[in-house]
């Protein structure tokens, strides 16, 4: 049985002909749910409905350390808002190549230190990013690799539609001509010397 409480999610009006869900982490996408309700009339069990969560209206619970992401949606597509940070750090040395196929996602933290996972994510070389699974091909990605369930690593194509998103306002245009600009100006004073 519901009561109201709880904080993600958090639910109140249990008692009402409105129950409203509130914190539901995004990883409840697609949920299927029924209300069942009892009263002096006897008791009912709806039909079975979808949960859908609005992209950046929730936030991502990795159920396995418990880290929240925020989520936001940039064309068709839902993307965490932060960088992910899952694993068990490893240091890094000049040899690279440390991360290995052992069953454990391994990662690096910049300089070494614990914090800078912590405020900017791991950092994973690209086979432990992909859990040692081919890449995708196809224009949306399967390979869930390092990723919360439900989620997977973006394919190429993706990459490009999400800057092609980003990019509409032109500032992507004004930054790319200037540094065109810059290394075309540095080729011509060489050329000049």
């Amino acid at each position: 049985m519901l009561s109201n409480g709880g904080t993600a999610p958090q639910y109140s009006g249990t008692y009402t002909a409105n129950l409203v869900i509130s914190n539901v982490p995004y990883s409840y996408n697609g949920y299927k749910y029924r209300c069942y309700v009892s009263n002096a009339c006897g008791d009912e069990l709806s039909a079975a409905a979808t949960l859908n969560i609005i992209c950046g209206s929730a936030q991502l619970k990795d159920d396995r350390d418990g880290r929240i992401y925020n989520t936001k949606q940039i064309g068709s597509k839902c993307w965490m808002a932060q960088n992910l940070n899952i694993g068990t750090k490893i240091n890094s040395t000049a040899g690279g190549q440390l991360q290995t196929n052992n069953g454990i996602i391994e990662k690096y933290c910049y300089s070494n230190n614990s914090a800078n996972c912590d405020t900017y994510g791991g950092l994973y070389e690209w086979r432990e990013m992909m859990q040692y699974a081919s890449s995708d091909a196809g224009l949306t990605g399967t390979t869930q690799g390092i990723c919360p369930a439900g989620w997977h690593i973006p394919t190429h194509h993706e990459w490009t539609t999400l800057e092609r998103a980003i990019c509409t306002s032109g500032t992507c245009q004004q930054i790319f001509l200037m540094i065109l600009q810059q290394q075309v100006g540095a080729a011509q004073t060489k050329a000049a010397s």
